[in-house]
This record gives structure tokens, C-alpha cells and sequence, in this order.
């Protein structure tokens, strides 16, 4: 098992492009449920997503709030999200997070999807200087709430690992 110790990597600044762009099959899966969700409004509420729904997800995906003072809390956080974190990250600040990557990445991408109340794809690359651990990883930033404020930020995530340099 890997420890918070060595799970870190290079805090590279994320892509964010529109939404519509995402290119992974799975995630585009959970736009579409998204989208029919919300309908005609800018984002659908919490309580309108269904587990079972989007049960071939669940593993990937993780939920995010605003906390105050431009931090995040994690609500919900699959098992797959974080491989090889040996610490569950359900109900900590990203601010905590053992990984200085996960610290920027996500802060830049969930301030982002608050401020626009809008959905956002993002391209990273986790450099973590181990040759197999580099990854690639397409996310999905969904916000859910009322009105146009945004109350929390449904995540997808899909990592690839990352041909070597």
C-alpha cells in the first residue's frame, strides 16, 4: 500500500475546456444523465441525482462544497478516485489533501465551476516522477444546485497512464 507520503505529484495547472468537448465514452455517459436532469435550468439539484443511475460511475465519482474562504470539502469520494491514497478523503478540505497536484488542480477547476455555474472538462497530467505513475486524467465538473448557485460539484474522473517522455 502506497502512503500519504509518497502520494504526490507535480502541482501542474489543469486544461479546463467546455463541457461538450469531453472526449472519454463514460464521461460523456454522465453529461448526457446530467443534462436530462437539469432540462431547461442551469444545473440540476443534489437531491435529483440518483445512485443507481449512475451506478457504472461510482467508483470515480467524488462531490465537492464550497467551505469558505475559497477551499472545498469532500462529501463523497469513490474508491477509485484516489489510487493507492492509503487515507479516505471523504470530508476533508482539498486544502488538506497529502498531494500538492490534487491541491491546485482541483481548487483551480471547482472555483471555476462555482464562479461560471457552469460544467467543465479538464486535462491534466499527474507527473509523479515514478515512470508508470505519470497519468492522464479527463475529468468532468458538474454543479448542482438552485437557481445559478451552485451548492455542490459532481466529479468524474478517468485516469490513463501516461506514455513516457
Amino acid at each position: 500500500m502506497a502512503s500519504e507520503s509518497i502520494y504526490r505529484s507535480a502541482p501542474t495547472p489543469p486544461e479546463i475546456h467546455p463541457a461538450q468537448t469531453v472526449e472519454d465514452p463514460e464521461l460523456r455517459v454522465l453529461l448526457d444523465y446530467w443534462n436530462r436532469l437539469r432540462g431547461e435550468r442551469a444545473m440540476p439539484a443534489r437531491a435529483e441525482i440518483r445512485p443507481k443511475d449512475i451506478r457504472h460511475a461510482l467508483r470515480h465519482i467524488h462531490i465537492y462544497e464550497p467551505a469558505g474562504m475559497g477551499d472545498f470539502r469532500a462529501r463523497l469520494v469513490g474508491t477509485g478516485v484516489y489510487p493507492g491514497l492509503d487515507q479516505d478523503q471523504t470530508g476533508r478540505l482539498v486544502s488538506e489533501h497529502p498531494d500538492p497536484g490534487v491541491r491546485l488542480r482541483f481548487a483551480v477547476l471547482l472555483a471555476h465551476v462555482v464562479a461560471t455555474a457552469a460544467p467543465a472538462r479538464s486535462l491534466s497530467l499527474r507527473v509523479t516522477g515514478a515512470a508508470r505513475g505519470n497519468q492522464r486524467t479527463e475529468g468532468l465538473w458538474l454543479p448542482l444546485g438552485a437557481g445559478r448557485t451552485v451548492e455542490q460539484i459532481l466529479v468524474q474522473s478517468n485516469f490513463r497512464v501516461a506514455a513516457p517522455y
